[in-house]
């Protein structure tokens, strides 16, 4: 009886073994098992993020791409802020774009299919945002996730913070860490107006190595009337000059200059994309006066041109005369009669013919 019993122990010992091995991995957990429907499991930590402005304490986009390692419907994500980072005032009307990168081959922030309207709620408190949806958006195995939102406190400091996600948190979703780097640009962006003539601007500007940006002029209503070719920063921090071309009406006018962030990386001047480099909150920006442009002279230079071209058409006309002139006495000199035999020379021949037949 004693051996029957231990027999049942180590059955149900080697039962439950066989259990727990095969049982699925937990969230959060490395596994090699295949997700199931509508769920997600693993690591991204290769995700990535972009903040425009990225300044200490600036309000800022904040974009997120998200590497998708294995089928899914997408529900949600997750994300939380290291450090003293405020998404409060996130709602759904701030998220500006959410959908997928398929491929993941866009190399941005771009996405081939746009889900934005699937977006039903968002939870925002302190450093942890939630964005919900219908659950329209179907993943696939090397997508890219990519959400972009806006009114983002960034963190107070200098440094670089992490930011955890994790995609579809209810089902056992994927998670992964970004990293947000934050700069202080006071000291390193800034630019001086050095030369201002009707239709150019010479700009001495600043910029560090790792930024690049544009300096775009309005006139008095916000209208771009200039813009110039991208800028990058440079190690050490020298300044160079920019003349940037205006196109603008020839009345005097006032205009802004403002120095752009290439927010999107396309490097190319986007009105509706790219923002403005911030100060302690504040876009960098100088206001000059472009003076009235002058009529021009081309109708006189025009006359002037003319008259000396009809001048120069008058002396060759009267040197074709001349010519003419000459030619028609040269052949009226010589027309029916032998050089040198002229009318008087006629007559003498005449009178010395009549005296030679008199003496015969």
């Amino acid at each position: 009886m004693k051996r029957t019993v231990l027999r049942v122990q180590v059955l149900l010992l080697v039962a439950a073994l066989v259990v727990s091995v095969a049982a699925p991995t937990a969230i959060g957990a490395t596994s090699n098992e295949t997700a199931t429907t509508g769920a997600m499991q693993g690591e991204v930590s290769s995700a990535h993020m972009n903040a425009s402005p990225s300044s200490p304490n600036a309000t800022s986009t904040h974009e997120v791409g998200i590497p998708i390692t294995s089928d899914a419907t997408f529900t949600s994500v997750k994300l939380t802020y290291e450090g003293d980072a405020n998404v409060s005032a996130v709602d759904a009307g701030n998220v500006v774009r959410l959908g997928v990168d398929r491929g993941n081959n866009g190399g941005g922030y771009g996405v081939d299919v746009d889900a934005t309207d699937t977006v039903t709620n968002v939870s925002a408190k302190g450093q942890t945002l939630v964005i919900n949806t219908t659950g329209d958006l179907n993943l696939s195995d090397g997508d890219e996730l990519i959400v972009a939102y806006e009114d983002v406190k960034n963190p107070s400091k200098e440094k670089d913070y992490a930011l955890d996600v994790d995609v579809n948190p209810d089902q056992s979703g994927g998670t992964g860490t970004a990293t947000l780097t934050l700069r202080d640009h006071v000291p390193a962006i800034s630019m001086i107006l050095t030369g201002n003539k009707p239709k150019q601007l010479t700009v001495e500007h600043l910029l560090p190595a790792d930024e690049s940006g544009f300096l775009v002029v309005t006139n008095e209503s916000g209208a771009v009337i200039g813009t110039s070719s991208q800028l990058n920063g440079s190690t050490p921090y020298e300044s160079e000059y920019q003349t940037v071309e205006l196109s603008r009406s020839k009345a005097a006018q006032n205009a802004t200059v403002t120095y752009y962030d290439d927010s999107n990386g396309n490097d190319e001047f986007d009105a509706s994309e790219d923002e403005p480099f911030t100060v302690n909150g504040k876009n960098i920006t100088k206001s000059v006066q472009l003076a009235k442009m002058q009529a021009t002279t081309q109708q006189t230079t025009t006359s002037e041109s003319n008259a000396t071209t009809t001048g120069v058409t008058d002396t060759t006309t009267d040197v074709g005369e001349t010519t003419t002139a000459a030619s028609t006495t040269e052949d009226s000199g010589s027309s029916g009669t032998v050089p040198g035999f002229g009318p008087l020379a006629a007559l003498v021949a005449l009178v010395g013919a009549a005296l030679l037949a008199t003496r015969r």
